[in-house]
């Protein structure tokens, strides 16, 4: 069961961002990291303590054998990518000079186009995260009657 699938089972609708981003980590790369660290500190969601009392009790958990995703590596890469593209480089290279992705992709052995599909795809999904968290800001404002609604 994904935890899509849970939520949905569950009737769980909505948990703040910061709280899946650690489902997330945790049920793609196995982090146990940031779940240890929201037991620790206690200021949890009434969803998330549902969550991980299922996880803990193992009514929810990974599938056996999934493997952790790269998701530390493409990280990295998109970083490096990043950095080359602030000190003014381009994305791809040229006929006079390399590009980015080319030079990253020589640090750690892979394929231009890999690195070059690497950093799109984060530098996308980054984009949908900047968008919910504000999404949720925005619905926390209102509710709180700090905003109000378009």
């Amino acid at each position: 069961m994904t935890p899509e699938d849970y939520y949905k089972k569950e009737g769980i609708e909505e948990i703040p961002i910061i709280e899946w981003l650690v489902l997330d980590s945790w049920w793609n790369e196995n982090n146990k990291e940031g779940l240890s660290k929201i037991l620790l500190h206690g200021d949890f969601s009434p969803p998330m303590k549902h969550i991980l009392a299922d996880i803990l009790t193992g009514k929810l958990s990974r599938p056996v054998g999934k493997k952790p995703l790269n998701a530390n590596r493409n990280i990295d890469i998109f970083d490096q990518v990043s950095r080359l593209l602030n000190d003014g480089y381009k994305l791809t290279s040229n006929s006079s000079k390399d590009g980015a992705a080319a030079i990253v992709a020589d640090t750690v052995g892979m394929k231009e186009d890999a690195v070059i599909k690497i950093y799109s795809g984060i530098n996308k999904d980054r984009n949908k995260i900047i968008d919910m968290v504000l999404e949720y800001t925005k619905n926390r404002l209102i509710e709180e009657g700090l905003l109000k609604a378009d």
